[in-house]
């Protein structure tokens, strides 16, 4: 008997190959080429499932789990598997709260390790298949990011040139994979003045890719909307600029589809990363009525990960578990420091669960940075900065993520240390690559200048002097573009929803208190599902009580 229910939205898969018996699903959203094979996909890092007969199932979450597959265990004994975690709650008797995982969502922005806000509901993390066969279900780990790839590749130990033409040749490999799904589609490059997304459109440009858009967009003062301009220019493709205000936030959180949006892109497991949202709503509504074709956006996420620029010094200074876990929580806490005791005690634990899995799996020797970076990878990369993308999904459009292409991201873990260390080898193979465009801006004195005398730090110890809101907002535009600091901490204030628990919880651990301004759209977020659920009887959402 069959031991499993599969209950897909299909708004999130299509069929990629079906046969009498057989039948394989490819996300909807990713712009892939026709005729993907399970090879290609896994290669490259892509979520499928596979349905064979009633007999067989195989769910990979991909390299990055860009669309989460839930499930829980019924009353029967029954898995009950969906990419809607709306399926699972609708037919759950009584909708019980997770206290650790709003806990953990309050303190990060995101639940850890495979939790819901809900008991009993999970999902497959990042690098994960979910496997049925013979009655049984496994689930195994794919791809530990920094860890799995050694095994099979052994090319530490070249010279810098030669990791360049590696490098290289990759790139030309991936890009031209991903040319053959963008045959008559519109490309729109979101372009900021970062490595990464200029990287992205520089291939492009070499592989002979002309109908591609370049859009900006943030504050009006902006010293990146000139140089993101200025590469568009120079690479004769369309530019565009939309303007980020605090007028037009607060007329996106008055949208009739706001609380819909928040509801799809959290998945209850995350804060939804609004950056593009504006963006993105802006360009369907007055910038694509002039294209005639599909569109596909290409960010630029996230090369400056992959290539080290999250091995922080702190991070390599840490000698051991206690070390580690005062790095993360200095880099991904997003309230005031110091944690509450019960936060540091759940990353600690967390920490020796992760040592001890990896263990498990033959792994007894890691460096204390690849367990940094598998926190990173697998917490705030799978869910914060992916949730990036689900502006795309809900206003229609495909995406695709050469950046994070499984064989880039395995290339990069095999480079040294040395050479990851504050992206040295990155910096050096892009400054390459930009000067055959004049696009190497790094290269200029301006530049370095501007990096020493307008810091984060420098600027936030000019800003403790006492300005205006207005003369702080263009101040941090060397370091904030979009205004994010200000807009945020605005949209959630003027907000009317409103959580008991969810106040309870912060008075009761000191989390009122902010860093980070995405912290307040996590408030936002957290109050907005609860909301959703305030008129179910059986939720606790709104109860009161708390497990210290």
């Amino acid at each position: 008997m069959k031991r499993y229910i599969l209950q897909l939205s299909f708004k999130n898969f299509i069929e990629a190959l079906k046969t009498k018996s057989s039948v394989l699903l490819v996300p909807r959203c990713i712009a892939l080429p026709e005729n993907i094979s399970i090879d290609s996909l896994e290669s490259w890092g892509i979520p499928y499932i596979y349905l064979y007969r009633d007999e067989y199932v195989k769910i990979y979450s991909g390299i990055i789990a860009p669309i989460k597959i839930f499930y829980r265990i019924n009353s029967s004994g029954k898995v009950i598997i969906s990419d809607d975690i709306r399926v699972l709650l609708g037919q759950s008797k009584s909708i019980r709260l997770d206290e650790q995982a709003l806990i953990e969502f309050l303190a990060f922005g995101y639940t850890l390790g495979d939790k819901t806000l809900f008991r009993g509901i999970k999902f497959l993390k990042a690098g994960q298949i979910l496997e049925y066969r013979d009655g049984e279900f496994t689930i195994k780990d794919r791809f530990i990011y920094g860890i799995t790839v050694h095994k099979s590749r052994n090319i530490s130990d070249l010279s810098i040139k030669e990791w360049m033409e590696l490098l290289w040749d990759e790139s030309i490999h991936i890009f031209k994979d991903l040319t053959r799904a963008l045959m008559n589609r519109m490309i729109v490059v979101p372009l900021s003045s970062g490595f990464d997304s200029r990287f992205v459109v520089v291939m492009l440009k070499l592989l002979g890719v002309k109908n591609v858009l370049c859009l900006n967009y943030g504050i009006r003062n902006s010293w990146e909307k000139n140089v993101s301009q200025k590469v568009a220019e120079k690479l004769d493709y369309e530019w565009i600029f939309i303007e980020y205000t605090a007028s037009k936030f607060l007329n996106i959180i008055r949208k009739h589809w706001f609380h819909d949006y928040i509801l799809q892109a959290s998945n209850f497991l995350t804060t939804p990363n609004l950056q593009e949202l504006l963006s993105t709503y802006e360009f369907k509504n007055y910038h694509l009525h002039q294209k005639q074709c599909e569109i596909v956006f290409i960010p630029g996420h996230t090369g400056d990960f992959i290539s080290g620029g999250h091995i922080y010094y702190d991070v390599l200074l840490a000698k051991n578990i206690l070390g580690l876990v005062n790095t993360i929580l200095k880099h991904h806490y997003i309230r005031k420091l110091p944690a509450p005791p019960l936060v540091v005690k759940i990353v600690y634990s967390y920490t020796w669960n992760l040592i001890n899995r990896l263990a498990n799996l033959g792994y007894r020797k890691v460096d204390l940075y690849r367990l940094y970076e598998i926190f990173d990878w697998r917490e705030r990369q799978s869910k914060y900065i992916m949730s990036s993308t689900k502006p795309y999904e809900f206003f229609g459009f495909k995406y695709a993520l050469p950046l994070r292409d499984k064989r880039f991201i395995e290339l990069w873990d095999c480079v040294p240390l040395k050479w990851r260390y504050r992206r040295y080898l990155y910096r050096l193979f892009l400054s390459r690559l930009f000067s055959y465009f004049d696009l190497d801006f790094e290269r200029k004195s301006f530049r370095y200048l501007y990096e020493m005398l307008l810091s984060k730090s420098v600027i936030d110890t000019l800003l403790n002097i006492g300005f205006s809101p207005f003369k702080q907002l263009w101040l941090k535009r060397w370091y904030n573009p979009c205004g994010f600091d200000v807009f945020f901490p605005l949209m959630a204030r003027v907000s009317k929803v409103r959580s008991n628990k969810i106040e309870y919880f912060k008075k009761s651990l000191n989390l009122e208190s902010t860093t980070r301004c995405y912290a307040h759209i996590c408030d936002l977020t957290l109050n907005i599902l609860s909301q959703h659920f305030s008129s179910s009887k059986s939720s606790d959402f709104q109860g009161q009580g708390i497990t210290k």
